[in-house]
């Protein structure tokens, strides 16, 4: 049996999350605290920390896992419509389905913590490099392709990465006709399993539901699960910290170090240029406190860094982001063909986006934020 690999990069951030996020989701109940938040010289207000707070909490984390729950089930009916009517204009749905999902799942990286760890959802969504032995030896057996039997299998036989090589191809060319009679079972049984683990990441965090925001809205304050508003906003700035530094030392210098396409995220598809960059947009919708402007009121890291009277080093980070962002996007013609044809503007994305890590773990902001 495939044993899955993740890259190093992958375990740095799970570890680098366990560290707070692990140990604030153990807390018992009743715990409480002083719910101020020392930051050195001054102090950021309580209500100041509730209100970025309740504001990421729900407009930037539920909002980002509803949209990507709501592109998960419009994948899943154009997934439908093309096992159902084989045609490459289906195909082509399919494959806008899949990109748009990508980009809602994307811009969730910044904040890996809490549910997503305890339901295992990242791990079996998201795995890659996709085992591609193991999975046509599945396609080649005659085990039954249900949901059930997917959500059974290895990380790196199910989720995004699967549904992309089964609908892109090996080169990003296939066509409709190409999707033989098994890949379309395989096809609707890897989707549904997808959409399984997005609902329940989606209900996690429902205020009605599993209600992750109001405890984590409510840190420090019994919420049960953070003793202290301190350990919510290590969960923030860990989760942004982390991602930046997979996206710098994973994702792109893995496969650029290497020469080595296969340790591409996205190389089916072509899509990894647009992965990264909504990466460091997760990294932008908590700092700014909007899901990509789209709600929110502002409410974001930046905010109480700006209450420590420190302007410039909010400035700095909001144009390291953007930055960052633009020199991901300048990887030309596609990151797929950069890495051997454009060194020079894949090493400026990795510099951008270590430059934007190194700012945000640095003892500055940390001490702002009360973390030091």
């Amino acid at each position: 049996m495939f044993t899955s690999h993740f890259p190093s990069s992958k375990n740095f951030r799970r570890s680098l999350l366990a560290a707070s996020g692990l140990t604030a989701l153990l807390a018992f109940a009743g715990c409480n605290e002083s719910a101020t938040v020392s930051t050195g010289p001054d102090s950021l207000d309580s209500n100041a920390v509730s209100g970025v707070l309740s504001n990421v909490s729900q407009n930037v984390i539920y909002a980002t896992y509803v949209d990507l729950d709501a592109k998960t089930a419009l994948l899943q009916t154009a997934i439908t419509a093309l096992v159902n009517t084989p045609t490459d204009s289906n195909l082509h749905l399919a494959q806008q389905a899949w990109r748009n999902a990508r980009a809602a799942d994307e811009a969730d990286e910044g904040f890996l913590f809490g549910p997503v760890e305890n339901l295992g959802v990242d791990a079996n969504t998201d795995a890659w490099p996709l085992n591609e032995t193991d999975l046509n030896g599945e396609l080649a057996s005659n085990d039954s392709l249900t949901k059930v039997f997917i959500d059974g299998v290895s990380p790196n036989l199910k989720g995004y990465h699967t549904i992309e090589y089964l609908i892109f191809g090996e080169t990003g060319t296939k066509t409709a006709a190409q999707i033989t009679a098994r890949e379309r079972q395989y096809l609707v049984a890897t989707t549904a399993s997808l959409k399984g683990l997005n609902d329940a990441m989606a209900n996690a965090w429902n205020p009605t539901g599993g209600n992750f925001v109001g405890a984590f809205q409510n840190a420090g304050k019994g919420s049960g699960v953070y003793m202290s508003q301190t350990q919510a906003l290590e969960d923030l700035l860990n989760g942004v910290v982390g991602i930046c530094d997979e996206v710098s030392t994973g994702k792109i210098a893995e496969p650029f170090n290497e020469q080595n396409d296969v340790k591409e995220e996205s190389r089916f598809s072509d899509n990894s240029d647009a992965d990264f960059a909504n990466n460091i947009r997760s990294v932008q919708n908590v700092f700014l406190g909007t899901y990509f402007g789209m709600t929110g009121n502002g409410l974001g890291l930046k905010t109480l860094i700006l209450a420590q009277k420190d302007t410039a080093t909010a400035t700095l980070i909001e144009t390291q982001t953007n930055t960052a962002i633009a020199a991901i996007q300048a990887m030309t013609p596609t990151f797929h063909s950069a890495i051997f044809n454009n060194k020079a503007k894949v090493q400026a994305a990795i510099d951008a986006v270590t430059a934007l890590k190194v700012t945000l773990s640095s003892v500055k902001v940390k001490n702002e934020l009360g973390l030091q």
